[in-house]
């Protein structure tokens, strides 16, 4: 069966021009084997029928299990952690955050917040709402 569209996809994956998160080729695998999929298959058998039998389920699949978890889209590799730890010194507003964080959970211990929880109160105070704009900005230069 003719599917110009699965066409387009494996074109566009074996260019490499702008790869796909790993969440977005799953999404896109599971559509192309719901379309060959039986009256009479599940989702799951279809879904592995198409990436073992199918040539370009087997290319989808391939370049699907390559990419790593987190993988940007942009990129096709998600940052390291030397580039994360440069991100972080570089706006100074999520060291920020975290120093507020901390400092609630030792205030506060009868609460045992998670360390998100507490970030999330942060946020609450004006201190922490200005070091995430300011970490907003110095990241992506939007305020």
């Amino acid at each position: 069966m003719f599917d110009p569209e699965l066409e387009q996809a494996v074109a566009k994956m074996q260019k490499g021009d702008a790869p796909m998160s790993k969440a977005d080729q799953y999404a896109q695998l599971r559509k192309f084997s719901n379309r060959q999929r039986l009256p009479t298959e599940t989702p799951e058998k279809a879904f592995v029928k198409f990436i073992t039998t199918d040539p370009d389920g087997k290319q989808l699949y391939a370049r699907y299990a390559q990419t790593k978890a987190g993988a940007s889209a942009a990129t096709g590799r998600a940052p390291t952690p030397d580039q994360a730890r440069d991100v972080l010194k570089a706006g100074g507003g999520l060291e920020t955050l975290h120093e507020i964080a901390t400092a609630i959970q030792t205030k506060f211990p009868e609460l045992r917040l998670s360390k998100s929880a507490a970030i999330a109160a942060a946020l609450e105070t004006e201190v922490g709402k200005e070091a995430y704009v300011a970490d907003r900005k110095a990241r992506t230069g939007i305020a």
